[in-house]
Formats: structure tokens, C-alpha cells, sequence
């Protein structure tokens, strides 16, 4: 099988480093075993260290959501620049009313609508033609 994509062949040779270190304690297994250290994990616990593996991993799955949640709650990221090319819907004003409704003027079809958001779904409340430019 061959991947065309080089990112896609290194993500994968990465994932292999890391689950080459993560299985090698199982993997050697054959080996002597040392003199025990009062307090010390043994290496050969398997599943101790998948499941930290997989708590840790959780974690940082959480972590980085929770991110996320704070940055757009707040505002902190800029809004992605929309091109208005060929497009059949195109977002002219957009206000907030409230804590969950908000008015939206819209350009569709030759026609200027006012859209009301709120949380039973949207309507719309006037329609005008566009005017000749």
C-alpha cells in the first residue's frame, strides 16, 4: 500500500515510534528479571501502562476541549473571512437580541429576507427584492 500524502507517512512513522516504546516492556518480557527496588513499578505491567496510557490521553483530549469551549465562549478568536464569490446565501447583518435569539438579514435568490433565530428553530419574519445597483 502506497500513500501518496508525506504527512500522512510521517504521522504514521510516528505512531509507530510511539507504540514500539509503548509495547517494548511487554515485548521483552523473556528477559532476566532485575533485582526488585523497594517502591518501584514493575516494567512488565502491561496493563498498568496501557491504562495510564489511556488515562493520560484522556486528559489531554479534555484538556484541549476544554480550550477550545473557552476560547469561542469568549471570543477570542477572529472569525473566519468568508469570500462573497459565487455563493447562494450571503450573510449581510447579523445582531443579537438575547442570550439565545438574534435577527439575521440575508441575500437569497434576488431577495433580501429577515431571519429570526431563536430556540424553537428560525423564521422569517419580512422579505423585500433586492434593489437594482
Amino acid at each position: 500500500m502506497r500513500i501518496a500524502r508525506p504527512r500522512i507517512r510521517a504521522a504514521l512513522a510516528a505512531l509507530a515510534v510511539s507504540a514500539s516504546t509503548l509495547f517494548a516492556p511487554a515485548m521483552a518480557a523473556g528477559a532476566a528479571p532485575a533485582e526488585r527496588i523497594p517502591f518501584k513499578q514493575d516494567e512488565d505491567d502491561f496493563a498498568g501502562t496501557m491504562w495510564r496510557a489511556i488515562f493520560g490521553t484522556a486528559a489531554i483530549a479534555l484538556v484541549a476541549v476544554g480550550v477550545v469551549y473557552y476560547v469561542r465562549r469568549k471570543g477570542l478568536v477572529a472569525p473566519m473571512p468568508q469570500s462573497n464569490g459565487s455563493k447562494p446565501v450571503r450573510v449581510l447583518q447579523s445582531v443579537r437580541t438575547g442570550p439565545r435569539t438574534s435577527l439575521i438579514v440575508v441575500q437569497f435568490g434576488g431577495q433580501r429576507l429577515l431571519l429570526g433565530q431563536g430556540e424553537q428553530g428560525m423564521s422569517v419574519l419580512a422579505s423585500e427584492p433586492m434593489e437594482a445597483p
